[in-house]
């Protein structure tokens, strides 16, 4: 068994037939994510071969909340992923797929076997040494006009609309993290066509997609032969037949139960078979024995005029144990602190309110634009 390096610099085409022959030769393919020093690639390729992972794909977990892990996912578990993609998007030979993750990174990886590997799609990808970079790039497929599918992460979505392309005839998938009904609402306003929520975690790959209909704070349906479970805290579960059934590094054992399921650590509800995020369980926020799900005040947030992005994490506090703190993207200069709280605390508790609130220029992310829930240097 050997370990096959894939890096995000290759042609969809020639990275597909690279996955391909490495499964087909038993070998194990490890993704490289933009940014990894190549010491720390040269010490995983190591740890493959010496836990004998076997065929199949090794992810490292985004670590957004948390430290990186490593899952190993079988060749039946990355195939049987890109068909039922590949079904649920409709994705034929005429298709032109724009994706604009990094093509390493789960949701890209999953993106673009589909497309490129599966259905046959024309597929177009985006360099990722750099933001601007990747948006002339964007802008330039955009402006050909033939593009009939788009991924990425909110935030290339929100720089888009600073300075909006003429004309998106794509059907457009956000993913990594929670869409904020705000930007949904910016990019109708701006292009007169939906942007749908696509939701998926590294341990499994892609659960679902949003539909055109769907409400817009919805996730959407599982894809096919993907079933989510609710537990009792209001935890996410998500059951495929090829789920792993545990981590290579990082050991987690409750993250799988019995049946392949993962749970996801999110927590949401269900509605008419379509599903809802509410908020990430191990970034709840405990404020005198009570919870605050951060994810909330941050939408709070972002339904004031002048606010682009918010962050809401908990500190230590000597007497309530933690407090919300928030950090702010402001629009407009003359937003303060004072006017936003006073605002906040007319629409829920005091003890929701942040006690601080910082004003940055931007919120910390990791290499494919997801946000790292960590407060920024302020």
């Amino acid at each position: 068994m050997g370990v096959v390096y894939l890096y995000a610099g290759v042609s969809p085409a020639v990275f597909v037939s690279r996955v391909m022959d490495a499964l087909a030769n038993e070998d194990t393919v490890l993704p490289v994510p933009p940014g990894m020093n190549s010491a720390d690639v040269s010490a995983l390729g190591d740890e493959l071969v010496e836990q004998a992972a076997g065929p199949g794909v090794a992810f490292l977990t985004s670590g957004s909340v948390g430290t990186s892990k490593v899952v190993v996912r079988d060749a039946y578990s990355v195939l049987s992923e890109a068909a039922d993609v590949a079904w649920a998007l409709g994705l034929t030979q005429k298709s032109v797929v724009l994706i604009t993750t990094p093509i390493t990174h789960s949701f890209g990886f999953g993106m673009v076997m589909a497309a490129a590997g599966i259905a046959g799609s024309f597929t177009l990808t985006t360099p990722q040494e750099n933001i601007h970079a990747r948006l002339r790039s964007i802008r330039a497929f955009l402006a050909v006009g033939d593009v009939t599918v788009m991924t990425g992460v909110p935030y290339i979505y929100r720089m888009l609309l600073r300075d909006p392309p003429e004309r998106v005839a794509a059907l457009s998938y956000a993913g990594g993290e929670v869409v904020p009904v705000s930007l949904v609402a910016d990019w109708w306003d701006n292009h007169d066509r939906p942007l749908l929520q696509e939701y998926g975690l590294s341990e499994c790959g892609i659960v679902t997609f949003g539909h055109v209909g769907d409400p817009s704070n919805s996730i959407g349906r599982p894809i096919p032969h993907t079933h989510i479970d609710i537990a009792k805290d209001g935890e996410l579960i998500v059951f495929r037949p090829s789920n792993p059934v545990c981590y290579l590094r990082g050991e987690s054992p409750e993250t799988f139960v019995l049946g392949r399921g993962v749970r996801t650590g999110d927590s949401g509800r269900q509605t008419a078979g379509r599903y809802f995020l509410e908020g990430r369980l191990k970034s709840v926020i405990r404020v005198a024995g009570k919870s605050v799900v951060p994810e909330e005040i941050e939408r709070a947030i972002l339904r004031y005029p002048g606010v682009e992005e918010a962050l809401v994490i908990g500190v230590p506090d000597p007497t309530l144990g933690e407090v919300p703190v928030a950090f702010v993207v402001p629009v407009r200069p003359e937003l303060t602190g004072t006017l936003l709280r006073i605002w906040l605390s007319e629409s829920m508790p005091h003890w929701k309110v942040p006690k601080l609130i910082h004003f940055v220029q931007a919120l910390p992310r990791s290499t494919n634009g997801k946000v790292v829930r960590r407060g920024p240097d302020v």
